[in-house]
């Protein structure tokens, strides 16, 4: 009788001290004021390698950049963005994504478009002149077979004809010798003006009721998508009396959620658009699970997400932090990605990362990731939601080896091409296994043949996972005809498993 007695005390005790999870309703009440809608304003510019320089902002998704001739004009522009972030300690620091606070991957797409916008002009200008050239040869022609049946007056109009035609061709001649540039070393950089954070349940009616922050880190893992900004006082408001637990008590870390564990959202999706109601901007909180077992670099859950949402908090049933949401399922708002809470820890304990304020890198003809069978797309700021593929690393490796290769024969260093070839090259162009011999006659007899030659790559395109088709604007100088030869190219290239070339064609 007393066993029986003890057993049902002990049973009694440990049920009494099991911690139940709190209800959502709680945990959104308990957090909402410790996440923040996110405003970035900033504008963009691309310098060629030929001394032009150009402005631009984005506009809606799928919108052509507008382009300004001054960093006035585009400051004056500028795109205005929204996210989503929290608060992580007391010292007014918060967490967010990368691509909120520097919207670098944004603007690829756009001066990329710039970029070939530029390159199909210079081939339009090359056309025209050709089709000047002709209206001169077709007047020479007519003037020297009527030469004698023309009198003073027709013999004067045809060659003021011809004088004319002869100064729009060498105006067009020097417009193209000043826009040539080699699109590999065309750098885009983003001009991030302000910076600011507006709170849960309060007024907002103007920018300036954005406080103002500054960006203190970001990840330079393009795989880790996240960043840490700080208000410029350095101090959390004393109304944010909960944050997100990152760790417990004893400063270690929570256990992660499993599959079918139920997860929570709080967000600002669509920016200000959702956001504001009469009684001022509220979150959105939004349920799901986990949906497949996580691997340290990504959970996925079922929480629809919309752009805006970028760099909102994912909690478990306990109110503990779990991820970071920074992606979706492209075509689906059903199934979202988040960066596991390490990475964010790792950053925090960090001094180290990318500068704040303007970020630059090199723009690479067309080298926006191409979509995967279950394409990701980073959910882009509000209200210029630009989505963008994620990035997929043996993709884009494949896509700098082939910008290399192109720049290699460019240059016309043989050995440097040669390089970029497999020990089991099968085909290149119309030869079957050719040997070193084989592809440097191929290449000399070309060489002896042309000069300044140049590709502008306007596109490369995944076609299966080792094969991808350059798009290029090829231009050289026939040595036999004596003129300059423009002519749009597609080319094939296969990979072996080391990553080099193993076949290389032409595409009709």
């Amino acid at each position: 009788m007393w066993q029986a007695i003890f057993i049902l005390l002990v049973s009694f005790l440990l049920s009494s001290c099991t911690k139940k999870p709190e209800d959502p309703q709680t945990l959104y009440g308990k957090y909402r004021n410790s996440v923040v809608l996110i405003k970035n304003q900033y504008y963009y510019s691309i310098a060629f390698d030929n001394g032009i320089r150009l402005f631009f902002t984005l506009n809606e998704k799928g919108a052509a950049p507008e382009i300004y001739e001054t960093e006035k004009d585009a400051a004056e522009h500028a795109s205005t963005a929204f996210g989503t972030g929290f608060f992580v300690d007391r010292d007014g620091r918060i967490a967010t994504n990368r691509h909120v606070v520097n919207p670098l991957q944004q603007g690829r797409d756009a001066a990329e478009y710039i970029t070939k916008a530029v390159a199909d002009f210079k081939q339009l200008l090359s056309d025209r002149i050709t089709e000047k050239v002709n209206e001169q040869r077709k007047l020479k022609e007519y003037f020297e077979t009527n030469y004698y049946a023309l009198d003073g007056n027709a013999i004067s109009n045809l060659r003021q004809q011809y004088a004319e035609l002869d100064s729009q061709i060498n105006v067009m001649k020097k417009v193209l010798q000043s826009i040539y540039f080699n699109p590999d070393n065309t750098e885009m950089q983003v001009h991030v003006m302000d910076i600011g954070v507006a709170y849960d349940n309060t007024y907002v009616t103007s920018p300036n009721d954005f406080q103002s922050c500054v960006v203190l880190n970001q990840s330079g893992d393009e795989a880790v998508d996240l960043a840490v900004i700080q208000l410029k006082n350095k101090h959390t408001p004393e109304t944010i009396t909960d944050l997100i637990p990152l760790l417990d008590e004893a400063g270690k870390s929570y256990t992660s959620p499993t599959v079918n564990d139920d997860v929570y959202m709080i967000g600002y999706n669509y920016g200000l658009l959702l956001a504001v109601t009469k009684d001022g901007i509220k979150s959105q909180f939004t349920a799901g699970k986990v949906t497949q077992e996580p691997d340290g670099n990504r959970m996925l859950y079922s929480i629809p997400t919309l752009p805006g949402s970028s760099g909102s908090p994912i909690i478990d049933q306990w109110g503990h932090l779990v991820a970071v949401n920074f992606a979706k399922i492209s075509d689906t708002q059903s199934f979202s990605f988040g960066i596991p809470k390490q990475p964010l820890l790792t950053l925090l304990n960090s001094s180290t990362g990318m500068e704040p304020g303007i970020h630059t890198e090199r723009v690479k003809a067309a080298n926006a990731p191409q979509a995967e069978s279950v394409p990701i797309s980073v959910p882009a700021p509000v209200p210029a939601p630009v989505s963008t593929a994620s990035p997929d690393s043996q993709g884009e490796a494949y896509r700098t080896t082939i910008r290399g290769f192109v720049v290699a024969e460019d240059s016309r260093d043989f050995d440097q091409i040669y390089g970029y070839f497999s020990d089991n090259l099968l085909r290149y162009w119309d030869m079957s296994k050719p040997s070193y011999d084989d592809l440097l006659k191929s290449y000399q007899f070309v060489w002896r043949k042309t000069s300044q030659s140049r590709n502008i790559i306007t596109d490369i395109r995944k076609i299966t996972d080792r094969t991808f088709d350059l798009y290029t604007e090829y231009e050289y100088y026939d040595l036999t005809k004596q003129k300059t030869i423009s002519k749009s190219s597609r080319v094939r290239f296969h990979f072996d498993g080391s990553g080099k070339i193993d076949e290389v064609y032409g595409v009709q």
